[in-house]
């Protein structure tokens, strides 16, 4: 979850170098709506470590209202979806992250694990694969 939050701040920071372009309006809203994220995504972590997955499932929403292309968010979101079993949704959010992603081997892995669970044994293998690919921990 460190990572996580090391990520969410470097992308804060962007949005705050990217505001002496001289679109200021622009990357102040764009900071402003960063920030936000940070503070809803500082209280997820704890929300998910207590299994509160259905608080944690709104604001994850938050977040990704606030923040739509971090893969981060997407992953989480997916596994909160998987923990309440929603399998399906977990697998979009996966997807997703990946798409923001390619190299993030943990939503391939979970993504591999969602699949398995609704019975899609060929995308599941081959999603295990790249993981093992990407990340020999996953081997």
């Amino acid at each position: 979850m460190k990572l996580i939050l090391i990520a969410l701040v470097a992308v804060v920071v962007g949005l705050m170098v990217g505001c002496s372009s001289g679109r200021s309006d622009e990357h102040s809203e764009g900071r402003a709506k960063s920030l936000e994220a940070m503070e809803i995504w500082n209280g997820i972590e704890i929300l998910v470590l207590r299994e509160h997955y259905e608080e944690a499932l709104a604001e994850l929403y938050a977040v990704i209202r606030l923040v739509p292309d971090y893969p981060d968010a997407h992953f989480q979101r997916g596994y909160v979806y998987s923990k309440l079993g929603g399998h399906q949704r977990a697998v979009d959010d996966y997807t997703e992250a990946i798409r923001l992603d390619p190299n993030k081997s943990v939503a391939y892995n979970n993504r591999a694990a969602a699949l398995q669970q609704l019975g899609n044994h060929s995308l599941a293998d081959k999603d295990a694969k790249k993981a093992c690919k990407l990340n020999s921990k996953y081997c």
